[in-house]
């Protein structure tokens, strides 16, 4: 047994200390990649701790059948689309009030706009 499938067994046996190992082992992996995804340091700090804290409330699901690090990039996958549709809605989201909020059409702003710009 390898020292991940260790520290997984040891958790689950209730020897929360364990996690550490897990956290050492995959914290600069996870910070890449949630790097590339969100493309913004704190963003990608953010999300690697939440993977953590989802991976250890979860650890219990865990089963053997795929490998833990795959498992717990799965988690980490999902949790930085999660944070995408979230930036994606929001930046959405003000337009649409925006607009409602307004009867000047889209048409006539962006007109104005491009006429302040002259």
């Amino acid at each position: 047994m390898n020292s991940i499938e260790t520290a997984v067994q040891g958790i689950k046996e209730g020897n929360y200390q364990y996690f550490e190992v897990i956290v050492e082992q995959f914290q600069q992996q996870l910070f890449r990649y949630c790097y590339r995804m969100l493309g913004n340091i704190y963003e990608a700090e953010d999300a690697v701790q939440e993977s953590f804290i989802k991976a250890y409330e979860n650890i219990r699901k865990y089963n053997k059948s795929i490998s833990f690090s795959a498992w717990l990039y799965k988690i980490t996958y999902n949790h930085c689309i999660n944070i995408l549709r979230r930036k994606k809605l929001v930046k959405f989201v003000p337009f649409i009030e925006e607009k409602e909020s307004n009867s000047q059409g889209l048409e006539e702003k962006l007109e104005e706009s491009e006429l302040n710009k002259m």
